[in-house]
């Protein structure tokens, strides 16, 4: 999700009770969060699998399972929707809008298509996760530290605009106290997106030599310390530059005053977004495995992810109207979806093996009730708005 940015003198009382405010969010948020990892770690710990769905079949049943299954699949092809919208839109900037239209467009999408079947059929043995993960992973820390160089050469030229954390104003101080909640409500799903990996956690952890209490946990902290900073640094320096537009890279604007430097940049988010779709995809597979009972050919694997993403890329590039309709679907329910899986799920695994009147299992209860109504919340926000909803 996209952080918003404000000034370096706070022109108001309100806008420091909105830094306040959000910073309190996102706290509460990132320990939540933090909170729910763990007592799926410690499950993972005991259960020894690899994956998800699979400890979700064991722990709670096939009825559990279907759930999850339904949930994941709506919430995770609607990442990899959004992936590849996000990279027609790089493609085009950088191409100067070749594939916009014709010919062209429709020969952009059967090569998307083409590329994407074979990266998802590509990571059908686990051990390829490493590869794309090295590659997403080197490829985001040069982006960090183009953000990082822009600003401060921004700052020495005096063409800094704006530098804040967490902002979340709502930019209409009309709003009445109702309209108000329901905002942070959302903003609080919005927050929330960022940190969702609670899916790919057990196969994070199988991957280790050793699985025990000490190293997961290590290994937990790690990650977790490293999304955090991610977090802040591109709530700090990716969108200090137009107060409006969080896109700034798809601009023609270049602080830098190097347009060479550009395509490099918009090159590498390209590759990014092209990884992220496979990586996204695993869960998706390990899903329907999981549900049908047994490993599939090549054959029917190949079949089953060319229709998943022959139907992606139709909607993205081909539905019209249609788009924004399944689009408003994801915006309004898909706060829902993942609290379902990142918080409802893990707590409810914990406690099935665990004294439910241990401390943890108590706070897990609270989480839960406390994100269930926020989540419904940020949908009534979604229905009354007017606006792009929640992107993931």
């Amino acid at each position: 999700s996209t952080l918003g940015v404000g000034s370096l003198v706070f022109p108001s009382i309100l806008y420091h009770i909105g830094i306040i405010t959000s910073l309190i969010i996102f706290i509460f948020v990132s320990i939540s969060v933090y909170f729910t990892l763990d007592l799926l770690r410690i499950f993972i710990i005991d259960a020894k699998s690899k994956s998800f769905s699979l400890i979700t079949q064991k722990t709670l049943g096939k009825f559990w399972l279907k759930i999850y299954t339904i949930s994941a699949f709506i919430f995770y092809m609607s990442c990899i929707i959004n992936y590849l919208d996000t990279l027609y839109e790089f493609m085009n900037s950088l191409t100067s809008d070749y594939f916009d239209e014709g010919w062209q467009k429709i020969v952009y999408f059967i090569s998307s298509c083409f590329i994407e079947i074979i990266l998802c059929v590509f990571t059908n043995k686990i051990s390829t996760l490493h590869y794309l993960s090295l590659i997403v992973v080197f490829s985001f820390l040069i982006v960090i530290i183009f953000l990082i160089a822009k600003t401060i050469i921004s700052i020495k030229n005096n063409k800094f605009k704006s530098f804040s954390l967490f902002t979340i104003e709502n930019g209409n101080n009309n709003n009445n106290k109702w309209e108000s909640f329901l905002f942070i409500m959302e903003k609080i799903i919005e927050f929330f997106y960022g940190y969702i990996y609670h899916s790919f956690l057990p196969t994070l952890l199988s991957g280790l030599s050793t699985i025990n209490k000490d190293i997961t946990k290590r290994v937990h902290n790690i990650s977790f310390s490293i999304l955090v900073l991610i977090y802040i640094l591109i709530s700090v320096f990716g969108c200090s530059f137009y107060d409006e537009n969080s896109y700034f890279i798809l601009q023609n604007r270049n602080e830098l005053g190097n347009p060479i430097l550009e395509k490099i940049l918009k090159c590498i988010l390209i590759l990014i977004f092209i990884t992220l779709i496979p990586i996204r995809y695993i869960i998706i597979r390990d899903n329907y495995t999981i549900l049908i009972g047994q490993e599939l050919s090549l054959l029917y694997e190949i079949l089953i992810t060319s229709i998943c993403l022959i139907i992606n890329n139709v909607i993205v590039g081909f539905a019209g109207n249609s788009k924004s309709f399944i689009s408003g679907l994801i915006n309004y329910f898909g706060g829902v979806l993942g609290v379902f899986i990142c918080i409802i799920l893990p707590v409810i695994m914990y406690i099935s093996i665990s004294d439910k009147t241990q401390l943890k299992a108590i706070l897990g209860y609270i989480i839960v009730v406390v994100f269930v109504l926020i989540a419904f919340f940020s949908i009534f926000y979604n229905f009354q708005k007017d606006g792009d909803g929640i992107t993931n």
